[in-house]
């Protein structure tokens, strides 16, 4: 979520919002760590076929629009994923520095939802 700390004077209030190259590190960070499947706010992020873009004070996930709170699930193996985020030097440890609220749960029952956008394959028959 947006960041609710106090901004320094004369501080860019951009410094405390989540933005889409946010998202999209934390995202490479859960897949670096192992995850096989991922979804923000129930968009299946699909890599090579999702995108995910700023429109302004929200983002857009295969062509959805959402607003803060950004919810990321991940299913793969619990403890390297919980340590992908939490991970001192972590992109998620440079945000909570600026103020940015990123919390992470676990969880043994995960669903995440199928890609619903077109996918063609060059090679798969």
């Amino acid at each position: 979520a947006d960041g609710t700390r106090d901004l320094i004077e004369d501080e860019n209030p951009n410094n405390v919002l989540v933005h889409d190259l946010d998202i999209r590190a934390m995202v490479d960070d859960l897949r670096n760590a192992g995850a096989e499947a991922i979804a923000i706010n129930g968009q299946r992020v699909v890599l090579g076929k999702s995108k995910i873009q700023c429109t302004g004070p929200t983002i857009k996930i295969n062509d959805v629009v959402f607003a803060p709170p950004y919810v990321i699930e991940a299913i793969g193996d619990r403890k390297f994923l919980e340590s992908a985020i939490n991970a001192p030097d972590s992109f998620s440890a440079s945000l909570r520095s600026w103020g940015v609220f990123v919390e992470v749960n676990t969880s043994i029952s995960v669903v995440i939802p199928p890609y619903e956008g077109f996918v063609s394959y060059d090679y798969v028959k």
